[in-house]
């Protein structure tokens, strides 16, 4: 799976670097040479990766990509040092300027003196490209035209209807059911209902349905969202989400007492729905503890917690009195009708069913198995892809059955997103935690750091207006999901989906030497004996303890395009 983004990968860079090292003025002869070169040579290696996509199946193009990619980083990086040698020599020069208030142009101003060791790495680039350039020859790799520059533009124009979150399809039943069990008067201080099934039956949908039922609002004093998403938690971890829940405030104390003591006066008096999604652990011990520590709380009769997982095991670790009679609630599959509908919404948006799309029906629903996340993919899938493709893309790529249905279906959306950017857009969404939730101007801003939103061949736009056409294709393939919470509106990753974008960013891709999310002090200085700063473009670092005078690390990071801080005493 790591190839084809490998080969998003280099279309990104290598258009970034042709565009820079085209871009020669002021340069002197030397460096404007290898420049020009550089800048033909990543051209016309642009050339064969069209042809490099169709043949991922030969171990030598393989190879040849991860080749091309180790280069092309290495061209990025130095065209980074280059621009960044430009503005400091622009901003001395302007210092100059004002202190001895000089009106004059120097002529060495344009004439930058840039160092030979700088020189020699483009060189040496080039002699890399070049002979990579005519190893393609010998794999027989093909030039072709690209035609991904206008994709975006064609994609947004579509129906766009479809962004906004749904109606829950096929659940309405389960819902009635279980928040008639959440009103039914119960003698208990607490009871638990765990929701099982496997991934991407729609748990979670399930769960925040009846989170927002009128119903609910009107029954409890408080309620509790905390999204565990974790195979190991500690049980302070757990206290701690729930107090932040309450408080909206960052939990800033480790002791224990302290944390439960708060979160009783919260709770003190009233009845409470917490809702405990996508937990893994499956320790008994540590369960007993957390509800029995909750039980303590609170005398008030008649509490709920809703907990989602996909794990048995999970479900069974619950105490046995605390459920009710009929043990967790298995959720099941949509029926083919259910599926249908979902997929007509998403590709139609009320329109009359064409023939192409009734041909593939049968061939569709087999491949959605009752899954919801499947068929909503799918409609993705369909809608940002033309009537006349939807008949190859259902018998040539989604009856594939060397994955798993899920994975299946999202290697299919994946390799069919355009322009390449876009994948990578997707890629780098994965290296946030799992469930984060971010703002549109965040995560399009994040994106413009990194260099994946280029402009169109007509250079007419917003870098960010293009941010937000990639957006709006993620959203129509569902690959990410719009959420709205408290009249604001946030993008996430479903679970499932974000696994597949981990995958995507293969551990051994010099691309995941770019993006590092750190939580302490020690884990930075670790990083910087290791030398590692030198490639990293993207880094995030949560700050438990606060500011430190030891901030003056984070100048090793010479390539920073993104830079987070989060955590105690961080003003955002």
């Amino acid at each position: 799976m790591a190839d084809a983004a490998i080969s998003a990968t280099v279309k990104v860079l290598l258009g970034t670097v042709t565009s820079i090292a085209a871009d020669r003025i002021g340069m002197v002869r030397e460096v404007e040479a290898e420049l020009e070169r550089l800048s033909n040579t990543a051209a016309m290696i642009q050339g064969f990766l069209a042809d490099a996509d169709g043949k991922m199946h030969s171990q030598g193009v393989r190879e040849w990509l991860k080749q091309l990619e180790d280069e092309v980083f290495k061209a990025d990086t130095v065209l980074d040092e280059l621009h960044y040698d430009n503005l400091r020599r622009e901003v001395k020069y302007r210092n100059q300027l004002i202190k001895k208030k000089v009106c004059f142009i120097f002529s060495s101003f344009n004439a930058i003196g840039f160092s030979s060791s700088l020189a020699s790495k483009i060189r040496d680039i080039n002699t890399s490209l070049e002979r990579i350039n005519q190893q393609a020859n010998v794999l027989q790799l093909a030039r072709k035209q690209q035609k991904e520059a206008d994709a975006a533009g064609a994609t947004a124009s579509r129906q766009t209807d479809s962004i906004v979150v749904p109606n829950v399809v096929g659940r309405a039943g389960d819902e009635s059911k279980i928040v008639e069990m959440l009103l039914t008067p119960s003698e208990k201080v607490l009871s638990v209902i765990p929701i099982t099934g496997s991934g991407g039956l729609g748990k979670t949908t399930l769960a925040k349905s009846v989170y927002n039922n009128p119903k609910i609002d009107g029954h409890f004093g408080q309620k509790i969202w905390v999204c565990v998403a974790k195979e190991q938690i500690k049980i302070m971890e757990l206290f701690k989400l729930i107090l932040v829940q309450l408080t909206r405030k960052e939990v800033k104390v480790d002791d224990r007492d302290v944390i439960v003591k708060e979160i009783g006066e919260k709770l003190k008096g009233q009845k409470y729905f917490l809702v405990l999604d996508d937990v893994w652990d499956h320790e008994q011990g540590l369960w007993d503890d957390y509800f029995n520590t909750l039980m303590g709380l609170n005398e008030t009769k008649g509490s709920w917690c809703l907990l989602t997982t996909r794990l048995e095991s999970v479900a069974n670790a619950v105490p046995r009195h605390l459920q009710m009679n009929d043990g967790p609630y298995s959720l099941g599959k949509l029926s083919d009708d259910e599926c249908w509908s979902m997929i007509k919404r998403k590709v139609l948006a009320g329109e009359e069913v064409p023939k192409e799309l009734e041909a593939i029906q049968e061939q569709i629903l087999r491949r959605c198995d009752g899954l919801p996340l499947a068929a909503s993919l799918i409609g993705g899938l369909l809608l940002n892809n033309g009537k006349e493709k939807w008949h190859c893309i259902v018998q040539k790529s989604l009856l594939n059955e060397d994955q798993s249905e899920i994975n299946q279906i999202l290697k299919v959306s994946f390799d069919h997103l355009s322009p390449p950017s876009v994948k990578k857009c997707f890629a780098y969404c994965s290296i946030f935690s799992q469930d984060t939730e971010l703002g549109e101007d965040e995560l399009i801003e994040h994106w413009v750091a990194e260099g994946f939103v280029l402009p169109d061949r007509e250079n007419t736009g917003m870098m960010e207006e293009r941010g937000g056409e990639y957006l709006r294709i993620l959203l129509q393939s569902s690959l990410l999901e719009k959420v709205a919470d408290e009249g604001s509106t946030y993008y996430k990753m479903h679970d499932l989906v974000h696994d597949f974008a981990k995958s995507v960013l293969n551990p051994k891709s010099s691309s995941q030497d770019r993006y590092l999310a750190l939580h302490s002090y020690e884990e930075m200085a670790e990083n910087v004996r290791r030398n590692k700063p030198a490639s990293i473009r993207s880094l995030f670092l949560h700050l438990e303890g606060g500011m430190s005078a030891d901030m003056n690390m984070l100048s090793r990071f010479k390539h920073l395009h993104v830079l987070k801080l989060s955590g105690f005493g961080v003003i955002h």
